[in-house]
Order: C-alpha cells, then structure tokens, then sequence
C-alpha cells in the first residue's frame, strides 16, 4: 500500500480490549510517521483515506474511534478527522461500493514513494562503497568451500552474463 500509517487497525484491539501493548503499538507508530514525514518529505506526503460507512449506526463508533487516532498523533496529527455525506464520499472517492453507503469519515495518513526510496537508498550504497546495478536478474548462487560469496547474474538489457562477489548475499525475492 506504500502508507506511512499510524496502525490505526490496532487502535480498535487497544480499545476494545484494553490491550495495552496495541496502545504503545499504535502511539509509537504515529510518532514513527511523525518523524518520517518531517524527515523525508521527498519522500511522503499526508494522504486522505475514507471509511466508508454501510449503517448510520456505525458513524459514530467510526468518527469517535478516528477522532482518538487524530488525538493520540498530538503534534504529528496530519489532520483531524471529519464525516462526509454519501454524495461527498463517491465525489472525493469514486471507488467505492455506492450501494448502501450512507457517509464516510476522512481521515489521515501518510504515503510514501518507494521507488524514490529505493533509489536514494542505493545511491547512498554507492556513496559508501557499494557498487549498485540495474536490470540485471541473479541466475545461480555462487558458493566456495561450501558458504555463499556471491551470484552469477545476467544484464536484461544485453544479456551479458557475469559474477557479482560479495561477503553477504541476501535473496529479497
């Protein structure tokens, strides 16, 4: 989903429950995006989400639940969460299941790009000494005396083969 979220799932466990270790989860979670935000905004902006609601009964338990989410953010709030009619909802968010809906709550969370993130990330690498490359696929593990030291990988872009050595090897696939 690419969110930056304050675990706003785990807030309604913390609740219902009176879980405490799914309060800490859920406080650290949005100082974490807190942070992220103000840290790499090349990287995240605050995006508004929806929950649609199916019964009127249900707007308040929503909201209120929402409203608590903006509150404990503090000062890392994105915004403060607030209801929408039916007609709104669809406008803002076309995707959802129109039959039946009766409003929906907006609220904030975060939404970082990865692709960006990756790139930094391996130009980063490279300032440090690694050496990065693209478009290139891992064929066959390399091993000596038994231990993984490498990969034998192949360039997508003109099938040239070679052997990449290295003191660890980890298999993100």
């Amino acid at each position: 989903t690419k969110l930056v979220h304050g675990g706003v799932r785990y807030l309604e466990a913390a609740v219902k429950k009176m879980d405490r270790a799914q309060y800490h989860l859920v406080k650290e979670a949005l100082y974490e995006r807190g942070v992220f935000l103000k840290n790499a905004p090349h990287f995240a902006d605050r995006l508004p989400l929806v929950t649609p609601i199916y019964k009127w009964a249900e707007v308040p338990y929503v909201y209120a639940g929402l409203l608590l989410y903006d509150l404990l953010a503090g000062k890392e709030s994105l915004g403060r969460s607030y209801v929408v009619s039916r007609k709104e909802a669809l406008r803002r968010f076309p995707m959802l299941k129109s039959e039946g809906l009766k409003a929906g709550v907006v609220y904030y969370d975060g939404q970082f790009n990865d692709a960006r993130m990756a790139v930094t990330l391996a130009l980063t690498a490279q300032k440090h000494g690694a050496v990065i490359a693209n478009h290139v696929e891992a064929i066959a593990l390399e091993k000596s005396e038994g231990k993984l030291c490498g990969a034998r990988v192949r360039d997508a872009l003109s099938g040239e083969e070679f052997a990449i050595k290295a003191r660890g090897v980890v298999n993100a696939a």
